[in-house]
């Protein structure tokens, strides 16, 4: 039930998921653009520790890290890695007649 659940709910949101590894490769790059044109990089003399410049390029690495991460997840979930065959319910099923199953069966009142 767990993981029909995960399942159901991780493919409500694919698209919502997608979208965000996407924005994360690009949205510091457009506020690195938006920044300059208010201040160039050589002009600011403040705080290094306020410095946005070199924020914006640790918020660009971790979104890189964070774009790469929901690229792999979502790969894992496409449709195409999954493999796809027919099972006869009779070879699966097998193991019901082994005689440990039967023990266990037999042990819990299982019919």
């Amino acid at each position: 039930m767990m993981y029909s659940s995960s399942g159901i709910l991780t493919n409500t949101f694919t698209h919502e998921i997608q979208r965000l590894g996407t924005d994360f490769g690009s949205r510091m790059q457009h506020l690195n653009v938006a920044v300059k044109r208010i201040i160039k990089p050589e002009q600011y003399d403040g705080d290094e520790d306020f410095n946005p410049f070199k924020m914006i390029s640790d918020y660009k690495e971790a979104d890189e890290l964070l774009s790469s991460w929901i690229s792999v997840v979502m790969d894992g979930l496409a449709s195409s890695s999954f493999n796809k065959q027919l099972t006869l319910a009779q070879e699966k099923l097998k193991i019901y007649h082994s005689d440990l199953f039967s023990i266990f069966i037999a042990n819990y009142n299982i019919d």
